[in-house]
């Protein structure tokens, strides 16, 4: 059964490529997120009904103050922008809601694959979840907060690349230095998401979902006659499912007591 439902999760968003690519489907930023996130992570919800409680309160919980963080402090730098939204209304008059649909069936989608296909599911959330939002929280309203006083979050060059390090590398390698038995299975769900992040982000390139029209990347990744920062090859594609899953172990989960390298 796990085989079929592998074989589907990586169907569905290769038919939307496809359909993209090869037959000209014109989709907007929304329906390209549900199309690609939202179908394989319906399907695996269906399977996981008994799992969807931890999963949507820790995904509820990270998601927004991620995407703020990011949001707003990588675009005043100009690292991408969208030109075009469903929605009437920007947050803050600035950042489209698809964004933080975006962020959140991304996360959303890692968890549930992961607890479906890789993890002994544990139905408490550890009471450290509680530190993560002591942490997350307070730094989000700090950049709205500078936002709303200075009319934009302050510029800094590179700050993709330094939020890039400060909340996905680090803590990436810290725990699985600590951690190293869950790296086989973060490894399969990386896999599974690089292939995902792949096509999303050539689809939002070719239809022009967003750009990056910004100065400040390390280098550009070109691939199909489309091009985007290395940053987001880096920090989103080659290793955002495991930052996703490292933040979840430690602060959902409660498995490392056990997992702790030898």
């Amino acid at each position: 059964m796990k085989a079929k439902d592998l074989f589907f999760v990586i169907l569905a968003p290769l038919t939307v490529f496809i359909g993209v690519f090869a037959y000209g489907w014109k989709i907007n930023y929304l329906a390209s997120i549900l199309l690609v996130f939202g179908i394989p992570s319906l399907y695996l919800s269906i399977l996981n009904k008994e799992k969807l409680r931890k999963v949507l309160a820790y995904t509820f919980g990270i998601s927004i103050p991620i995407a703020i963080i990011f949001d707003f402090a990588v675009n005043a730098d100009n690292g991408w922008y969208v030109p075009n939204s469903v929605f009437p209304y920007r947050l803050f008059g600035v950042m489209p809601l698809e964004n933080y649909v975006w962020m959140f069936f991304v996360t959303y989608t890692i968890i549930i694959f992961y607890e479906h296909f890789c993890n002994k599911f544990e139905a408490e959330l550890s009471p450290k979840i509680k530190t993560m939002f002591l942490v997350l929280y307070p730094i989000s309203a700090f950049i709205l907060l500078v936002h709303l006083l200075n009319g934009s979050f302050l510029k800094v060059p590179y700050i993709f690349l330094y939020l890039g390090i400060v909340f996905f590398v680090i803590p990436v390698s810290i725990f699985l230095y600590k951690y190293p038995r869950f790296f086989g299975n973060f490894l399969i769900v990386q896999l599974y998401f690089f292939y995902v992040h792949m096509i999303f982000e050539l689809i939002g390139l070719k239809l022009t979902h967003w750009t990056y029209p910004g100065e400040h990347y390390i280098g550009w990744v070109s691939f199909l006659d489309l091009r985007f920062p290395l940053e987001e090859f880096v920090f989103v594609i080659c290793i955002g499912a495991f930052a996703a899953l490292a933040y979840y172990e430690y602060f959902a989960g409660n498995q490392q007591n056990s997992a702790k390298k030898n």
